[in-house]
């Protein structure tokens, strides 16, 4: 794999992060404590998921 494909995929990858996180903290700020466990549950899947495919894609 070329570093400007992995470099990619990391700044692809920290992104979605970003935006996950910014959109828990707007979540929290609009309604405190209101974040109910289907959400926690998908965001916590959509972590992982990053987190398989970009080890996937650093070890491959």
């Amino acid at each position: 794999m070329s570093l400007e494909c992995l470099e990619s995929q990391i700044g692809y990858v920290d992104m979605l992060c970003f935006f996950s996180l910014y959109y828990l903290f707007l979540v929290n700020n609009i309604c405190p404590g209101k974040l109910n466990v289907n959400m926690k549950l998908s965001l916590k899947r959509v972590f992982t998921l990053l987190e398989i495919s970009w080890s996937h894609e650093f070890w491959s």
